[in-house]
């Protein structure tokens, strides 16, 4: 039976506007929440700390993935 369920991303990062995406998957590839959060920078160009609590629903058994990233803002890739 699946239920729902929460995680909390946290961490410093430098990223370009202090934005930066998240990304959690099941062990298929399966996106089961995904989003953005922002750095609390104390000026361009340092780190920043970051914190977000993610709820994804379908939570089953097995190895999850969390990908935490930035889109390049020259091309979005």
């Amino acid at each position: 039976a699946s239920s729902s369920g929460f995680v909390t991303i946290s961490g410093k990062a430098r990223v370009f506007e202090n934005v930066l995406n998240y990304r959690l998957l099941d062990e298929k590839g399966k996106i089961l929440a995904e989003g953005t959060t922002e750095a609390k920078s104390p000026d361009v160009g340092q780190f920043g700390p970051y914190k977000v609590t993610v709820i994804y629903s379908q939570l089953q058994p097995g190895n999850d993935t969390l990908e935490v990233f930035s889109l390049s803002a020259k091309d979005g890739s």
